[in-house]
Parts: structure tokens; sequence; C-alpha cells
């Protein structure tokens, strides 16, 4: 997983660049910006951990909907406290109550009869912060885009991801790199 995490990474760097010079843009914004604006590509790895950790410890839809429920907590969580810069959406009491069936249904996939140990434990935990993560990534590249645009933005992201894909390569035990 590790490698093809790497690869994904060389291609689409070669791909953003292609397809940005083709497209004739810029690869580097002209204005010194945020430093956060560039770090989207490192904090990405993260749900690669995550989801490796989580993949055979729980069913492939409890992944999922842990991340897809993740995804919408700290959406509501950035709608509301406008954080990264977005636009501030106030709470809403009825999204209280989609959140509360959503959580219901997740709940009832995890438990299903049984009860839970503390290595699927922590897996639920991670495929939830890989929700989280997977919103805290996006929204920092889409403040970077709208400095560079939407290829060149994927291109300073998967660069800027790369060096910790070719740690994670080197560095996880069991990882043939032959």
């Amino acid at each position: 997983n590790y490698n093809a995490t790497f690869i994904v990474h060389v291609v689409a760097v070669i791909l953003a660049f292609a397809f940005s010079k083709l497209g004739k843009k810029k690869l580097f914004p002209t204005k010194k910006l945020p430093l956060w604006f560039y770090a989207a590509g490192a904090f990405g790895i993260f749900s690669v951990f995550f989801s490796n950790y989580a993949f055979s410890k729980i069913s492939l839809t409890s992944i999922l909907a842990l991340n897809l429920f993740g995804q919408t907590v700290f959406s509501l969580l950035i709608d509301n406290l406008g954080l990264f810069g977005m636009e501030k959406h106030p709470f809403k009491k009825s999204s209280l109550i989609g959140l509360i069936f959503s959580l219901a249904g997740v709940t009832v996939m995890l438990v299903g009869g049984g009860g839970v140990d503390l290595t699927e434990f922590l897996a639920i935990l991670l495929s939830f912060a890989t929700g989280l993560n997977t919103v805290f990534t996006r929204s920092i590249n889409a403040r970077l885009s709208e400095h560079v645009g939407a290829m060149p933005g994927s291109f300073i992201n998967h660069l800027v991801g790369l060096p910790f894909t070719l740690l994670l390569v080197l560095l996880m035990p069991g990882n043939d790199i032959s």
C-alpha cells in the first residue's frame, strides 16, 4: 500500500505538472502565501496510515461510514466557525437530527450483536479521524487553489506529499522496496 501511495503521488505530480503547463498555468503563486496553504499534501499522508490500520480490523463499510461521519462532523464545525477563511453557515438544529441518525446507523453496523475490542476501537477512531483529515486537507488545498488554480494546487499538494510517501515506503516495517 505504501509503494502504491508513492507511485500515485509520482504519477499525480507528473500529470498535474503536464496539464498545468499545457494550460499555461503558473505552478506556484506569484505572491507569498501562508505556509499552511501548502500543508495539505503532508497531512494527507495520515489518511493512509489510518486507513491501512483500520482495513483488516473492521469492515470496509464501517470504515467508509465512519469516514463520511467524520467528514460531516468536521464540515459542520468549519461551516459554523468559518474556519480556514470559509464563509460562516450557522449550525441548524435539523443537522443534529441527521447526525444522530448517522451515528445510530454507524453504531448498528459496528456493534451488530457483539462487542468491540481495543484493536477495533482504535480502528473506529482512526476511520473517523480519516474523515476529519479529508475535510482538513481538502479545505487547505481549496485555499491554495484559489490562488494558483485547481491543477497547480493539485501539483503542489502531491509534490509536498511525495517526500512523506517516500518516507512511508522506506520506514514502514515489512515494506519491500525492491
